[in-house]
């Protein structure tokens, strides 16, 4: 089998043990791990002395947009995480931010920004008793 990415000399780690050994991706999945994978043809990254991990998922992550968006907005934000290994996050409401910009976002009248998420984000929604 071919591979588009094979991951070599790693330390794997998988919901059971530590494997040491190649990786291998096709079409942005893993498909194989074990050693001596076929690297013919394939994009191949040297873990030697390195820990293979899967992506991270953050539960908790307070994005500034709407509100302070020239700070932060979600392309930023996300860019971010993925630059540190995170291939997740759920995107919680910010305190700071009024409510009402924050109902109109999760009623769907006003489009979220998805085309601008580098990672797959589902968002929470928060009410307020404060009147």
């Amino acid at each position: 089998m071919t591979y588009d990415t094979v991951i070599t000399h790693g330390q794997i780690v998988t919901p059971q043990t530590l494997v040491q050994g190649d990786l291998a991706i096709k079409a942005g999945k893993i498909v194989a791990i074990g050693q001596g994978l076929n690297t013919a043809g394939a994009e191949v990254i040297d873990a030697r002395g390195q820990l293979v991990l899967p992506g991270m998922v953050d539960a908790h992550v307070h994005i500034n947009e709407p509100g302070r968006s020239d700070w932060e907005d979600y392309h930023t934000g996300s860019q971010a995480l993925a630059a540190g290994g995170t291939t997740s996050m759920v995107v919680m409401p910010l305190n700071a931010c009024q409510l009402a910009p924050l109902k109109l976002n999760l009623t769907g009248t006003k489009p979220l920004p998805r085309g601008n998420l580098t990672l797959t984000s589902p968002f929470m929604g928060a009410w307020s008793l404060a009147t």
